[in-house]
């Protein structure tokens, strides 16, 4: 591709592109190429120009064999260089793949599976940077269920204020059957100076789960299995107490997560 006249953008051919890319391309250069192109442009009528225009051109490179075979071979190392267990050694390694593609070990073999080896391995590396990079999960525990007394069929329990420190309690109404225990309050914040809107930046992901289970709830007629509303009624009590705190109120970065808890909290304690 080098070595071929082809359209430049960004100080890189174009192996894609359109007809007007070629045709924009400057001739000012002696070659057969700029002949044949500038014999073209003074050709062209203004209505074949147009038409022209809207075809595109595409260059591709075919695999050979050899590559398709370090292909294979690259695959099978990954599965077999991620697998449980002990590590195998490299002739291990190669007698699995010579048998595995039935390839005769020679030389051409030890140097396509030297060229498989590195990109199973890069790919094993890159793998194992993404998991690194992802946010670790924050654990909130499920709530303790607890049975409502046979005379409190049409009440309902609200949580308690944030502000006491006290145990928060909700209840759906046991008409339908559903009941929530008390959770113990998990923010206990012994350090005021401890920034929570951190805290919260890092349940922004919990918080878009509980926004799309809403959107699915609200197709669904308001129906929802009862131990995954007791979850989220637990959970949004303690994200609750959170979302009161100044410092993630005033935070501009949450307030679209914000948003999104106010509606999820509203729906979900008033099923």
């Amino acid at each position: 591709m080098k070595a071929m006249n082809l359209p430049i953008k960004n100080e890189k051919k174009l192996s894609i592109g359109s007809l007007k890319d070629v045709y924009d391309m400057p001739t000012t250069e002696k070659s057969k190429f700029n002949s044949i192109l500038s014999s073209v442009k003074q050709s062209l009528t203004p209505e074949e120009k147009e038409i022209s225009f809207f075809n595109k051109y595409f260059i591709f490179t075919r695999k050979s064999d050899n590559a398709k075979i370090i292909e294979s071979m690259s695959e099978n190392l990954y599965i077999k260089l991620t697998a449980k267990g002990r590590k195998p050694s490299e002739q291990s390694l190669k007698d699995y793949i010579s048998v595995q593609l039935s390839l005769e070990q020679n030389e051409n073999f030890d140097n396509n599976f030297i060229k498989a080896k590195d990109i199973a391995v890069q790919r094993i590396n890159k793998e194992a940077l993404l998991k690194k990079s992802k946010k670790k999960v924050i654990k909130i525990n499920k709530p303790k269920v607890v049975n409502l007394s046979d005379s409190d069929n049409d009440s309902s329990v609200t949580s308690s204020s944030a502000e006491s420190g006290s145990s928060s309690k909700s209840v759906v109404s046991a008409k339908k059957g559903i009941s929530l225990g008390k959770t113990k309050k998990k923010l206990k914040i012994k350090n005021k100076s401890v920034d929570l809107s951190k805290k919260w930046l890092k349940l922004t992901s919990l918080i878009d789960k509980y926004h799309e289970i809403m959107i699915k709830t609200k197709s669904n007629d308001g129906k929802i299995d009862s131990k995954s509303l007791k979850t989220i009624l637990g959970h949004c009590e303690k994200l609750n107490i959170l979302a009161q705190d100044e410092q993630v109120k005033s935070n501009p970065q949450l307030s679209e997560s914000l948003e999104k808890f106010e509606e999820i909290y509203e729906y979900f304690t008033s099923i």
